[in-house]
């Protein structure tokens, strides 16, 4: 029913929040469709298992809306999804993404690592909170950061170690990063 609505020109609504409302993969399909000609800008679809086959319906609706801020957190998305996401990044307006408490895994880091090295993609707030994501992402990340908008980073409770922290750690001194927030907590970092 949100999902019809949307389209209609006399529908003024820009922040959509749909979190915990049970949507899953055709909800989520619903809304996508209809994002191109919507108000949209902000969108929350968090706490709703829309899983792969979710991420993927948002992710080909992209370049055709207004959307600058996702949140597509806790949705049992894996590195599919992730993937998707990433791949239209580009051809988006996407500024803040928020992936958190899904199942990236390194796979799913890297695929979003290697969009934020693209100059169109203008991602400035990236909360990938856990996800599994390890030193192999974080490493991933890291190599982005330098090139990359991101301002705003949450790598929190993603398994990563010394060697993923120095890799954080090497990228943030280089005069070309850009973040000014980033947390690493809950992770296994040690003496870092």
């Amino acid at each position: 029913a949100i999902a019809t609505a949307l389209p209609q020109p006399e529908v003024e609504v820009t922040h959509l929040d749909l979190h915990d409302n049970h949507i899953g993969n055709a909800g989520a399909t619903a809304i996508a469709a209809e994002l191109s000609q919507s108000k949209v800008t902000n969108l929350n679809l968090s706490l709703n298992a829309i899983g792969d086959g979710g991420a993927r319906a948002i992710a080909v609706k992209l370049s055709q809306s207004k959307v600058t801020h996702l949140n597509l957190s806790h949705n049992a998305i894996g590195n599919g999804g992730a993937r998707a996401i990433a791949a239209k990044l580009s051809q988006s307006k996407v500024t803040h993404l928020d992936l958190h408490d899904n199942d990236i895994g390194a796979g799913g880091a890297r695929a979003i690592a290697t969009a934020l090295l693209q100059p169109e993609v203008e991602v400035t707030h990236l909360d990938l909170h856990d996800n599994d994501i390890g030193n192999a992402g974080a490493k991933a990340i890291a190599k982005a950061l330098p090139q990359s908008k991101v301002s705003n980073l949450d790598l929190g409770d993603n398994s990563i170690g010394l060697v993923g922290a120095e890799a954080i750690a090497e990228a943030l001194a280089l005069p070309q990063s850009k973040v000014s927030n980033l947390n690493l907590n809950a992770n296994e970092i040690g003496d870092a």
